[in-house]
């Protein structure tokens, strides 16, 4: 079977790409960016003002008033003095400024469109010949060695080489919210997109350091390739331009029909023939509602207007009837319906279940907090969406996660196969081993659990209760993580994990979630008692 990228060691990498440590230098970037296209994804055609105006001129309603009119300037130079030149000018004022509304309405929301993509972050660092650099993200090439940090949004595919503690978020492209930890090892099967030596473009590093090496840009990544499934996208018509199309045809087919059995009538009654052409040409334009394109436009504007304040963006005044046609709303859950952010929702009583207050929960939360490692990132408190979670449940409490942060001895972070973090940590006088962790890894290493305000022995009776409150409170849709600690009578600084990871005290248990944004429930109430069906994709 074919190798990809991900099964190849970090040497074949480097040697595929024709690349190295020191990356590529520019004159091989500038000649890969010249073939392949720069770092950016293809959007849709931007509107000038004359595609757009001709757009909203060239449909059918604003064709058949141009053509009303026309047949009214035609009239007037048949026979004067009727008033149809008048006619015809209004009439093509009608549509010359229905289309100048609606194209300034399209330009107006691409403006903001655009205004939004400056938002992205546009430089990353790279490695070219040996120096290290900030480079546009549209210059990133094939080959080149990114550097990666904490906060930086991966600007391409590229390819892991060395890792320290790399966690990555996918959510930009995969929706879901659980964070993915990387490193350089080849992967021996699986997908391109579930592999664990990959770093997509669009992720978020949330903790850690790495190097990697591009190996796709632009609409060739995998974000990319969304993006242009997205652009490719025929916008079918709403039922509103299916609706005023058949009008326009009704229409068109009465007023030829009546100007042509007026014309007969007057030839059969002897009138002249240009007399029955300018009268066949009245009666064609007088079946011509022209007050119906402006009234149709007003209203969807005023619709426009209304969903502006709401700050939602209409790039077309027809999305505005297309939304009050809607009958199934499809919708992401991480993200959209919830705010992609871990919460400490409980700290509960590992025998009881029940949830802890007051200085219990501000025990529990300052052991997690110890087990976690934290960085202040221009004031606010970053890393792992887990530790920071824990940190801010803290907060609440009336603790101080600064303060336990700087008591931290030793740190052993979070690791794939052992599912736990922990860390040597003064706790007011005395130096404390904490841990947190899935509880199935915690669960083997305890000597007693702490509930009630006393330590019982972790024997059978007391480990089946605490399996029975984890698999309650998982069945209600929470994350659990498992929280322990003990009391170190010996300086730990070169203590064995193995040493360390034995007779620990269960405090309780971290409850968490992805919490619903406050207005989803009343959203969706909505929704149903709108008759709309509401279905979650995820």
């Amino acid at each position: 079977m074919k190798r990809q990228i991900h099964n190849l060691e970090c040497a074949e990498v480097f040697a595929l790409l024709g690349s190295a440590r020191d990356g590529i230098d520019d004159a091989t970037a500038r000649e890969r960016v010249a073939e392949l296209g720069p770092n950016v994804l293809s959007g849709a055609p931007r509107l000038s003002l004359i595609r757009s105006l001709g757009k909203q001129l060239l449909n059918l309603f604003s064709l058949l008033l141009t053509v009303s009119a026309l047949l009214c300037f035609v009239a007037d130079r048949m026979q004067s003095g009727e008033g149809m030149a008048v006619l015809g000018w209004a009439l093509f004022g009608v549509a010359a400024l229905n289309a100048a509304f609606s194209a300034a309405q399209e330009l107006r929301a691409e403006r903001a469109m655009q205004a939004l993509a400056q938002l992205l972050p546009r430089e990353i660092r790279v490695r070219r010949g040996g120096r290290e650099r900030r480079l546009p993200i549209a210059e990133v090439a094939i080959g080149d060695v990114i550097l990666l940090g904490e906060g930086d949004r991966v600007p391409a595919d590229a390819r892991v080489v060395a890792a320290n503690g790399l966690l990555v978020n996918n959510a930009a492209l995969t929706g879901e919210s659980r964070n993915v930890s990387l490193s350089p090892e080849a992967v021996v099967a699986g997908r391109l997109v579930d592999s664990s030596n990959i770093a997509f473009a669009g992720s978020v590093v949330l903790r850690g350091s790495a190097e990697a090496i591009v190996f796709a840009t632009g609409r060739r990544s995998e974000f990319g390739k969304v993006a242009e499934l997205s652009v490719a996208v025929r916008r079918p018509p709403t039922p509103l331009e299916a609706e005023v199309a058949r009008t326009v045809r009704v229409l068109t087919a009465i007023a030829l029909t009546m100007g042509l059995v007026f014309f007969t009538y007057g030839a059969v009654a002897g009138r002249p023939l240009w007399t029955n052409i300018v009268f066949m040409l009245g009666i064609i334009v007088a079946n011509v509602p022209e007050g119906l394109l402006p009234t149709l436009t007003l209203a969807l504007a005023m619709g426009g207007v209304r969903l502006a304040k709401k700050k939602v963006l209409v790039k077309s005044l027809n999305a505005v009837e297309a939304l009050g046609a809607v009958n199934v709303i499809c919708t992401d859950k991480t993200g959209t319906l919830t705010k992609n952010e871990l919460t400490v929702v409980a700290t509960v009583d590992a025998l009881s279940g029940e949830a802890l207050s007051g200085d219990a929960a501000r025990r529990v939360l300052e052991a997690a907090v110890g087990a976690s490692e934290l960085h202040d990132n221009a004031g606010q408190l970053a890393g792992d969406p887990l530790d920071v979670a824990a940190a801010r449940a803290l907060v609440r409490a009336g603790g101080a996660p600064e303060a336990i942060a700087r008591g931290i001895v030793r740190h052993l972070p979070f690791d794939v196969a052992l599912r736990r973090a922990a860390s040597v940590v003064c706790l007011g006088s005395e130096q404390h081993f904490v841990i947190k962790g899935a509880w199935e890894v915690v669960r083997p290493h305890l000597a007693q659990v702490f509930s009630a305000s006393r330590g019982q022995p972790a024997d059978g009776a007391t480990l089946e209760r605490c399996d029975a409150n984890v698999r309650h409170l998982a069945s209600r849709g929470l994350r659990i993580i498992a929280v322990a600690s003990r009391g170190l009578e010996i300086r730990a600084e070169g203590a064995s994990e193995v040493e360390l990871d034995d007779r620990l005290t269960l405090l309780g248990f971290l409850c968490l979630e992805d919490p619903l944004r406050e207005r989803v429930p009343e959203a969706v109430a909505r929704c149903h008692a709108a008759g709309v069906r509401v279905i979650l994709i995820t």
